[in-house]
């Protein structure tokens, strides 16, 4: 599989606005399947001013239709504690 960078784009969702990197993966050598098949374009915006680098947006097209999700919250993973029991096997 290749990722291609195509270019930057602002993107806004109900959380905030995002400098984004658009990115296309594509099938190289093998024969493409599932979501890259022919047909189909998919398209991943990864935030660049969030240190997660978060995936912003997902789209998919197909030659009957269109999906997209948008990010609409945010919750880090909270550290964990040091209080908790270790399992004794």
């Amino acid at each position: 599989m290749k990722i291609q960078a195509v270019r930057y784009e602002s993107i806004t969702t109900p959380i905030a606005t995002f400098n984004t990197l658009l990115l296309e993966p594509r099938m190289e050598k093998n024969l493409p399947k599932g979501m890259l098949k022919q047909g189909t374009a998919v398209r991943v915006w990864i935030a660049q001013n969030d240190p997660p680098r978060l995936p912003v947006r997902f789209e998919v097209e197909f030659q009957f239709g269109s999906g997209v999700a948008t990010l609409i919250s945010d919750q880090p993973p909270s550290a964990p504690t040091t209080d908790a029991p270790h399992p004794h096997f």
